[in-house]
């Protein structure tokens, strides 16, 4: 188990969020709740350096007819793994009322068949999928690369909770995890969510869609090519300590004593995350 991110949960956001999911909705309401407060998103499939570049991918193209709502790299010394995530509703009913035997909605089945699709895309256009992601693959961007899906969707079912979590883990297999609406609002509430940013990758460029943390380790890798700011990320940058100036002159954002130190704190908390 991860250890708890040291953010005190709102119970406000919380009640928010909690009636967001009571409601059928349109889905993009759902991502927009989630990119605004991504403390909610729970990330399944992390290796031991955590969230690479603490950064989520919105709306990501595997071809011009499939797309993940979300996806995240994570890393080891040996290998990456691409996570593609996608949201559905709260309100898709999960299995059928029936009390012999747990059998999956058709909504449910039709989403499941959804993953099963993008393996096969993945599987077919794994190179071309991955040039996408080239730009923040850094470093290490040898090593191979393995994809992980993440299916949320639906609610828990409290009358028979270990039967359905058995089926869903059943379902979901080896590299697939799906996810109830409730699990991250529990994530939440439990204290292990964590501020992340939400960026966008096009045509090789990175762009931030909302800049919640300080982008450190990415700014240290990544040029001011690379990436495309906004004015008013420009000032958030500077009061977080970054100088702006020097990274678009030198491609060095901070003092050598603020990158020690961030180094050291990365370090202690990548070890209560293992």
């Amino acid at each position: 188990m991860p250890a708890r991110s040291g953010n005190a949960p709102s119970k406000a956001l919380a009640k928010k969020f909690e009636a967001l999911i009571a409601t059928g909705r349109p889905e993009r309401e759902y991502q927009k709740f989630l990119e605004e407060h991504p403390e909610f998103l729970l990330l399944p499939f992390l290796l031991n350096h955590q969230l690479h570049f603490e950064a989520i991918v919105s709306q990501f193209r595997l071809n011009t007819g499939l797309t993940a709502d979300f996806c995240y790299l994570t890393k080891s010394t040996a290998e990456w793994w691409l996570v593609l995530v996608e949201l559905e509703r709260p309100n898709i009913q999960l299995f059928k009322k029936n009390k012999l035997q747990l059998t999956p909605t058709d909504q449910f089945s039709t989403r499941l068949a959804q993953i099963h699709t993008w393996k096969d895309e993945a599987m077919a256009r794994s190179e071309e999928i991955m040039r996408q992601v080239e730009v923040i693959r850094h470093p290490l961007e040898y090593n191979r690369v393995t994809f992980k899906y993440v299916l949320v969707i639906g609610r828990d079912q409290p009358d028979r909770k270990a039967e359905v979590n058995a089926r869903i883990v059943q379902l979901g297999g080896a590299d697939t995890r799906i996810l109830t609406f409730d699990s991250l609002l529990r994530h939440y509430r439990s204290g292990y969510g964590e501020p992340c940013n939400i960026i966008t990758l096009n045509k090789g460029k990175v762009r931030f869609k909302y800049l919640h943390a300080e982008p450190f380790d990415m700014l240290r890798w990544l040029s001011p090519s690379d990436v495309l700011l906004t004015a008013k990320q420009k000032q958030q940058l500077r009061c977080w300590g970054m100088s702006v100036k020097n990274w678009e002159e030198n491609g060095n954002p901070y003092p050598p004593d603020k990158v020690f130190e961030r180094f050291k704190a990365s370090l202690k908390k990548q070890g209560k995350k293992s």
